[in-house]
């Protein structure tokens, strides 16, 4: 009845842990997608972030340069016509050159006096722009980045402005600007992105966003203040100023005007002090990932699990009653018959004997008779431990004692008459099997075997002393293969080089020579001929894109930012070029680098590229991370995607996604390759190496 008790308690708490586990695996999955999507959000607008800023220091160093060009500057020391003709052609070049969307010049009073769009309904030539940010800091010396809204274009877009140094004075003699479109940032920035996404000016005004109605309005509800301030300013035309209706809650969480809830994850844009990416995900959406269904089929699962173990534990607990019962009863069967015992005695391969607790024999084998030289009818009733010499049977006494004092079997091996017998003694109980009444003796020979054991020990000693002849065999060989690759890889990295330097020098320089002549012979032919300007143009755009695919192979021969810059400038550019060609998100960190040896440099930097091709390649990922670590003298790469996933320890896997080369490229620098993945759950490779073995790797 207690064990029924013990059962049916235990079956319960099987049938509550599986039900509170269910609940909490529930819970835990929510939590999670709540957790992972807070995550991809921060990491989208970080990225947002980081690519908005390369992006608006595209153009700076460009209206450095053309600010410092003679016929921009001598725009402001003569006053003849033919000084404003040249600047203007100076700006319409430059113009099409940097595929902007104007170029003009502004003297110190602000008035505008040379622009490219001077031809156009709207050209900026006599405008007053001296109340614009960038004209004020610009005229004092300062080159300055803004954006807002044309005056006269209606047009949002970037301006650029570098003061202009005449030869004579000291000051400015007035302000170069250039100004670009702000469709490159919604095309390469907020087009198909989960969520809602927003570059926001300081005062909280929408300035560039992929919800159109958003445009121009305040992301939060603004004070009077601040409306007025940005009125003021001009710089994002006269409004109105609307609201988006987007109120804050806690725990970072934003309602909208319909009640729809959203995540908000905010970012600061790098050097523009103010500026921020606002990054909004609809919660009911997150909701929507997780796998309720899966979960009530959980339920279900556990429920009928638990369920069956129930109806188990009582089938087993009915058979384990009737087989106790059974063999109880055939136990107390054989104690209280010895006639049962004398046939276990009659083994034919072994020598028996039953003792009582003197040790006198009850019952023998023809075995055990043989053994002792005698016949059976002559040994039963006699003492068995007066049939050996003293010091025997002293020992064997012993173990007589011992099996009646304990109740349990003894076991020992003996070496008698150029014999090796094997030797067990067990007890015999009474009836109530409380008593031990007697002793069953069973010996077997064993000689044979222990040869056959020590032959065998032998012959293991000879193979192991040829494995590790064979190992170390192997070892030098391996060692050779490792030099010999590692002279391959070498070799290969110094050819890469050559290869992109002939390729980025000769055949670069050969293309750009010959796009100035298809650009010389469209500005000489588009008002004579207007055919051949056109095939000159196309000419020019074939130039173009060749010197983008030459440019293209010598990078990917061999990036000159890795020998120039290094290992860091290295990554960065690659992982911000492998999102503009992929689409994928990818991001990159560093922490604590200093300049490594260009061994290591080149062996992680092939890793990683190795392991962002095989993220484009294979993973379907959204999302890629390489980041860069030193700590405790080991230097750390990982490459870290959400995509689809393997079975790390499949072979066929890693044969198809090119891990072997990782890790002999990782092995040959003294480091180390880790590969964690699973089917759903993404990839991370790990490349770990110390820091102190860089200067000792390929030598």
């Amino acid at each position: 009845m207690k064990l029924r008790t013990i059962l049916l308690v235990l079956s319960l708490l099987t049938f509550f842990s599986a039900s509170t586990a269910g609940y909490l695996y529930f819970s835990s999955s929510r939590q999670s997608a709540f957790r992972e999507a807070d995550r991809n959000a921060a990491i989208s607008a970080g990225t947002i972030g980081d690519r908005l800023s390369s992006h608006l220091d595209e153009h700076l160093k460009s209206a450095r340069a053309v600010s410092g060009l003679p016929p921009i500057r001598e725009a402001f020391s003569a006053t003849a016509m033919d000084a404003l003709a040249a600047a203007n052609a100076t700006l319409d070049h430059f113009q099409r050159a940097l595929d902007v969307d104007v170029c003009y010049l502004m003297n110190r009073e602000g008035i505008t006096i040379a622009s490219s769009n001077r031809h156009d309904p709207d050209s900026f030539v006599g405008k007053d722009y001296s109340f614009r940010p960038y004209f004020r800091k610009a005229i004092e010396g300062q080159p300055s980045i803004y954006m807002g809204r044309g005056v006269t274009s209606k047009k949002r877009g970037v301006y650029y402005s570098h003061p202009v140094h005449g030869r004579e004075e000291e000051g400015p003699s007035g302000v170069l600007v250039i100004k670009a479109s702000v469709r490159i940032i919604e095309k390469e920035f907020l087009q198909n992105r989960e969520g809602i996404v927003a570059l926001v000016e300081p005062h909280g005004l929408i300035f560039v966003t992929n919800q159109e109605k958003w445009l121009y309005r305040f992301i939060w509800k603004p004070a009077p203040d601040e409306i007025a301030t940005v009125s003021a300013s001009r710089q994002f035309g006269e409004g109105p100023f609307l609201w988006t209706g987007l109120e804050r809650k806690p725990d970072n969480q934003v309602l909208d005007s319909s009640g729809k809830e959203y995540a908000v994850n905010m970012t600061q844009v790098e050097k523009y002090p103010g500026w921020s990416i606002i990054y909004l995900q609809d919660t009911q959406e997150v909701s929507r990932k997780v796998p309720f269904r899966f979960i009530r089929m959980t339920g279900i699962a556990i429920l009928a699990f638990c369920t069956l173990i129930g109806v188990l534990v009582f089938f087993l607990y009915r058979k384990a009653s009737f087989h106790i019962s059974q063999r109880k009863a055939a136990e107390a069967a054989l104690r209280e018959s010895e006639e049962t015992a004398l046939a276990l005695l009659n083994a034919p391969t072994e020598s028996a004997l039953l003792l009582d607790r003197e040790g006198y024999i009850l019952a023998l084998n023809r075995p055990a008779a043989d053994r002792f030289g005698r016949r059976r009818e002559e040994l039963i009733g006699n003492c068995a431990f007066y049939l050996f010499q003293p010091e025997i049977a002293e020992s064997r006494m012993a173990y007589h004692a011992q099996v009646l004092r304990t109740g349990r079997p003894v076991r020992y091996e003996d070496l008698r008459a150029g014999m090796r017998l094997n030797t067990s003694l067990y007890p015999v109980f009474d009836a109530g099997g409380n008593t031990v009444v007697r002793v069953a003796v069973f010996s077997r020979d064993v000689t044979e075997q222990r040869q056959a054991e020590e032959e065998l020990r032998l012959a293991k000693e000879e193979l192991t002393l040829y494995s590790k002849e064979l190992e170390s065999r192997v070892k030098k060989r391996t060692e050779e293969l490792r030099r010999l690759s590692a002279s391959i890889i070498s070799r290969q990295e110094k050819e890469r080089t050559a290869i992109a330097r002939e390729l980025h020098d000769e055949l670069g320089q050969m293309l750009t020579a010959l796009r100035f002549e298809a650009v010389w012979m469209w500005e000489r032919f588009r008002e004579t001929d207007s055919n051949a300007a056109d095939r000159a143009l196309a000419m020019r755009g074939l130039i173009d894109k060749s010197i983008d695919e030459v440019r293209g192979m010598s990078i990917r021969l061999r990036p000159g930012v890795l020998d120039d810059l290094g290992l860091i400038a290295a990554l960065e550019w690659y992982t911000m070029d492998f999102e503009k060609r992929t689409g994928i998100a990818c991001s990159f960190s560093h922490s604590r680098v200093d300049d490594v040896h260009d061994t290591l440099a080149t062996a992680a930097y092939r890793i990683a590229q190795e392991a962002l091709t095989n993220v484009a390649r294979h993973a379907q990922a959204t999302h890629a991370r390489v980041a860069l670590v030193r700590w405790n003298g080991m230097l750390t790469l990982s490459v870290t995607d959400d995509g689809k996933g393997f079975e790390s320890d499949s072979q066929k896997d890693a044969s198809n996604f090119g891990l072997a080369g990782m890790r002999e490229r990782s092995s040959l620098v003294g480091g180390s390759l880790e590969i964690h993945s699973l089917p759903g759950e993404g990839t991370e490779i790990v490349f770990r190496v110390p820091i102190s073995l860089d200067k000792e790797a390929f030598h």
